[in-house]
């Protein structure tokens, strides 16, 4: 399935949509009988983001390919293999997803006590003859847990050469926002979502240039997760002397300088968020070394910080399009995170001829589970819900159907 999908409103009062989705995941779309609008903040159960996936016995190809969003790998133990998944933190897990067939019997266990308990229904799964495509498999009794060891005992009987993708589902809290100055602020507070994660360098504070201060200066800090498993990054830092994060020149693990383009001067200290490309970072030690100006003017950076999103099932999303739309309509309001704002497919309030759709591009290849369905009012018309499937856009299982059928609130419809 490609990385899109189209929603096709027929009448008025029909909204917008907001997903919760991922490659492979759930998905929540909200709909207003005036204006469509994403909640904030979501609690259910979505596909969780491990913080590392290890080797703990046998042998075979580097594991991160179970767990890269990515169904053309495949992870080749030829005679079996334990697994360590680390979810960084306890959750509650409910069910596993694996894509395709795989020459093993598999076995699920949480961490319990200091020991490895077998969860319920997941003992003994036979992977050997299914079908290509996503298969869920649910666990009997969830257990709340922070590391799962998988147990892969190779088979004969199989044309699969090995596992190509694993899900781990569980209890979160999917929480969209408006801006990274946002989600800093969310992270910092008592509530930080789950996607968030703020990482502090060292050390606290650096003078650069002048006579007396530091030719450079370099900070470090640790990333405990893969750089695939996030969405988005970001620097944060406090400068004085330097009043926007582009007027410093800088270089992140060695590549190649960024900033240093406009100086703005700043007598003051303030705090500087610089987007990063996911990819420049690793797991482990990451560096960022600033260099002076080319006039010797000193500056200060201090309270360096690594700001990441990670890829959570809620934020796939890369960008959305609508017709009708105009300066004050705008198709990205329906999934910025405030829900004050969204898109209206009938900004006038009647009908047109042509009917209103809201295109949503994912950044990868998506498989959609649900869609729930938030309405103020009683929703008129009828709604179709389109995939685009290798080239060709194709009416999803749920659609069409009636808005009159669903009531004011939630909806949940399965894909």
């Amino acid at each position: 399935m490609s990385g899109t999908a189209l929603t096709r409103p027929y009448r008025d009062k029909v909204l917008g949509f907001f997903f919760f989705a991922s490659l492979i995941v759930a998905g929540v779309v909200a709909l207003d009988s005036r204006t469509l609008e994403a909640a904030n903040t979501v609690q259910g159960t979505f596909r969780l983001t491990p913080s590392a996936i290890a080797l703990s016995a046998g042998e075979g190809d580097d594991p991160a390919a179970l767990i890269d969003r990515a169904t053309n790998t495949t992870f080749i133990a030829s005679g079996g293999a334990e697994l360590i998944i680390n979810l960084g933190a306890p959750r509650e897990i409910s069910a596993i997803k694996l894509f395709g067939a795989a020459p093993y019997l598999l076995a699920v266990k949480a961490e319990r006590s200091g020991g490895w308990e077998t969860m319920e229904g997941l003992e003994r799964l036979d992977l050997r003859n299914l079908a290509e495509t996503w298969h869920r498999f649910e666990s009997g009794l969830p257990v709340t847990t922070g590391r799962l060891l998988l147990v892969l005992s190779a088979q004969k009987g199989s044309k699969a050469e090995g596992l190509k993708e694993i899900e781990i589902w569980g209890k979160a809290r999917a929480t969209s926002t408006k801006s990274a100055r946002d989600l800093l602020a969310l992270v910092q507070g008592p509530m930080a979502p789950d996607q968030g994660k703020l990482y502090s360098a060292g050390p606290t504070e650096i003078a650069i240039g002048g006579e007396q201060a530091n030719t450079e200066g370099t900070f470090s800090v640790t990333l405990d997760r893969e750089s695939s498993s996030i969405r988005r990054a970001w620097l944060v830092f406090e400068s004085q002397g330097a009043g926007h994060w582009i007027s410093t020149q800088h270089a992140l693990n060695g590549g190649a300088p960024m900033g240093g383009s406009y100086f703005f001067a700043s007598s003051a200290w303030t705090t500087q968020l610089e987007p990063l490309a996911p990819s420049q970072l690793i797991r482990g030690t990451n560096t960022i070394t600033f260099q002076p100006f080319t006039d010797g003017l000193p500056f200060g950076i201090r309270n360096v910080q690594l700001l990441v999103e990670q890829d959570n099932g809620a934020n796939f999303i890369e960008q959305l399009d609508a017709q009708p739309h105009s300066e004050v309509n705008l198709a990205y309001l329906a999934a910025d995170g405030d829900t004050n704002t969204g898109w209206r497919p009938y900004p006038s309030g009647e009908s047109s001829a042509e009917s209103p759709s809201l295109t949503l591009q994912f950044d990868k290849p998506t498989a959609l589970e649900v869609i729930l369905l938030s309405l103020r009012n009683r929703l008129d018309g009828r709604i179709d819900v389109e995939l685009l499937n290798e080239g060709e856009w194709k009416r999803s299982s749920i659609g069409p159907f009636q808005g009159k059928k669903l009531g004011a609130g939630e909806n949940r419809l399965e894909m």
